[in-house]
């Protein structure tokens, strides 16, 4: 499963936005029981099919108290959401402070991210600094 692209989106009042029609395609196959894991991270939410945030959650290190604190943190920070027979998802409230009425999907290979769309717009137009890219990048036209 590979999700990519960039979609926009309109949230309800109530915070229900629908999911991409081929990001939902790519979830069929991954989907347990209709939901999806979304992690709010600063001024955007990552959104996991369970399978891939079991496999980021339980990849986390738990050698040090630190990375324990860590680890609880992440999970303070995310919430399952059902998507319901149309394909949408309720944003939980506490996520709903980073939107207005119009986000962003981006696809990002085995997740995808929900941007507000002002938030991704400036990210967007931020000289890169094609000095700090790994070199594999070097032959990618960005």
């Amino acid at each position: 499963m590979v999700f990519s692209g960039k979609f926009v989106h309109t949230i309800n009042t109530n915070g229900r936005v629908s999911i991409p029609s081929n990001f939902r395609d790519n979830l069929k196959s991954a989907r347990e029981g209709g939901k999806i894991m979304l992690r709010k991270v600063k001024n955007f939410v990552q959104a996991y099919p369970l399978e891939q945030w079991d496999l980021f959650f339980n990849s986390l290190p738990l050698k040090t108290a630190d990375d324990r604190i860590a680890r609880r943190i992440i999970s303070a920070s995310s919430k399952d959401v059902e998507i319901d027979s149309n394909g949408r998802i309720l944003l939980p409230p506490e996520f709903r402070e980073c939107f207005t009425s119009e986000c962003v999907f981006l696809g990002l290979g085995n997740i995808f991210e929900i941007w507000n769309s002002a938030e991704w717009q400036s990210m967007n137009e931020t000289a890169l600094d094609r000095g700090k890219l790994s070199p594999e990048y070097d032959e990618i036209d960005l």
